[in-house]
């Protein structure tokens, strides 16, 4: 069953936290080792050295914290524009093509919250693509530490620039997956009851339509039930002890049947089931097991003990008629049990 909403989007925030965190420090990483080892620029791999603590405290953080606020999130973003500011400004210089970094990551804002609408998002952005152009059109003329030579210049551009169109591909994947486990969730809670956890009529209908389309010969059987005198029980008891009984009678009907079966609540104290491959001996069996475990079943609420029946209309059909027709057949047997006293099973007058 997937998550709450909520437990989905804080799952979402501590991963892309824990990805900003990774991805910093792997980086980082890299350009010390190539600063130091390679370029002998022992003061900016200094700086990187220094800033990879930063990375490893984020990613412990999204480890530990059990909230993952807007704070703690963009602070890991405008650390990483302020590190690669320091590198630009003091360091390296604009020919070195890093500050395309900042044009990336504005768009990796944007585009990876789009519901967010705090002023950390906008202000995260804003920061990044100033810097950019800053830097890029020559707005900031300082002479930067350290002179690279051509070729330093160019390696550096052109993995910066390889490094951000590959950022902006991840970025696209994340956020299609995203969109898509968004849309699984939200579908989900749009065919699930939320107090049973059954399907609902919605559920049902999407169901019939898939059966009616796939137009299977074999013989199926449709149950439609409903707790008899419901409404006394909420007048009596309240509320809470009606949505009380309902969990149990759901509870109860999901245990009477096998795993290949259908079980939605269609209504206030309405359910309906739909069973495969079921000829009407074994039909009429499963009716009046779940007729006779809801007449054994208490619900205790406030110490009160609550007690209900359940009236049960079955049809059976086949691919001689849609699935609609065959659940109208067992309202109207539905029908006729309520009307002869309740707590009985009818079979449609045509099965």
């Amino acid at each position: 069953m997937p998550t709450s909403a909520a437990s989905l989007a804080e799952t979402q925030q501590r991963n892309l936290l824990k990805q900003i965190a990774l991805i910093g420090f792997v980086g980082t990483l890299s350009y010390t080792y190539l600063f130091l080892f390679v370029w002998k620029l022992k003061w900016v791999a200094a700086f990187d050295f220094v800033c990879l603590f930063a990375y490893l405290y984020f990613f412990y953080l999204s480890h530990t914290r059990k909230v993952i606020g807007n704070v703690l999130r963009y602070g890991a973003l405008q650390f990483f524009i302020v590190h690669m500011a320091g590198i630009c400004f003091a360091f390296l210089g604009r020919e070195t093509g890093l500050q395309f970094y900042w044009l990336s990551l504005s768009m990796a804002v944007l585009l990876l919250t789009p519901l967010d609408r705090s002023i950390n998002k906008y202000l995260t952005a804003a920061l990044a693509l100033f810097l950019f152009y800053i830097l890029e059109f020559g707005l900031y003329d300082v002479t930067p530490l350290y002179q690279l030579e051509e070729s330093q210049n160019k390696f550096l551009y052109f993995s910066t620039l390889t490094s951000s169109c590959l950022g902006v591909v991840l970025i696209s994947h994340h956020v299609t997956l995203v969109l898509r486990q968004s849309h699984a969730t939200l579908h989900h809670y749009s065919v699930t009851d939320e107090l049973t956890e059954l399907g609902n009529r919605r559920h049902l209908f999407e169901h019939f339509k898939l059966i009616d389309l796939s137009n299977q010969n074999a013989q199926y059987a449709v149950y439609v039930m409903d707790i008899d005198h419901f409404k006394q029980i909420n007048d009596t008891y309240g509320h809470s002890a009606g949505d009380a009984v309902l969990k149990k009678v759901a509870d109860s009907i999901v245990q009477c049947f096998p795993t290949d079966k259908r079980i939605c609540r269609i209504g206030g104290e309405e359910f309906c089931v739909i069973l495969k491959n079921s000829d009407r001996q074994e039909t009429q069996r499963y009716a009046e097991l779940v007729r006779h475990s809801i007449e054994q079943l208490y619900v205790y609420s406030k110490k009160q003990k609550i007690q209900c029946t359940m009236s049960i209309g079955v049809a059976m059909g086949n691919h001689e008629l849609s699935m609609s027709e065959t659940m109208s057949m067992a309202d109207k047997a539905l029908y006729i049990a309520k009307q002869t006293g309740g707590n009985r099973v009818k079979f449609n007058a045509q099965a």
